[in-house]
C-alpha cells in the first residue's frame, strides 16, 4: 500500500435518509445506500476515493464505490423504485 494513501474510518447513522455522508475534499459526498438500510448504523472505511459501506451490527457490505469527487451524490446505480420481481407460477387471472 502507498504509505502517502490517507486512511479513515467513520461510524455513523444514516439516519431517515438513504445516504451516508462523506467528505472528501472539504466537500460533503451523500453515497446512496438504498431505502432498506436507511436508518441503519454504518462503518466508512475509507481509502482516499475507495469507500467501503458496512453495517454496523452485523458487519455486511452494504456497498463498496470509488468517489466521484465531482458529484455531490452518489448514486446506487440500480434504477429508481421497488426492484422487480419475476413471477415463474404463471398467470395468476382465472
Amino acid at each position: 500500500m502507498d504509505s502517502k494513501r490517507r486512511l479513515m474510518v467513520t461510524a455513523v447513522n444514516s439516519g431517515q435518509s438513504q445516504s451516508a455522508l462523506a467528505r472528501h475534499g472539504g466537500t460533503l459526498h451523500h453515497i446512496g445506500i438504498g431505502r432498506t438500510h436507511a436508518r441503519t448504523p454504518v462503518v466508512l472505511l475509507i481509502a482516499d476515493l475507495d469507500i467501503t459501506i458496512i453495517n454496523a451490527a452485523t458487519g455486511e457490505i452494504l456497498r463498496q464505490l470509488i468517489l466521484g469527487p465531482t458529484r455531490d451524490y452518489q448514486p446506487t446505480g440500480r434504477p429508481p423504485g421497488p426492484a422487480h420481481t419475476r413471477n415463474d407460477n404463471g398467470p395468476t387471472f382465472p
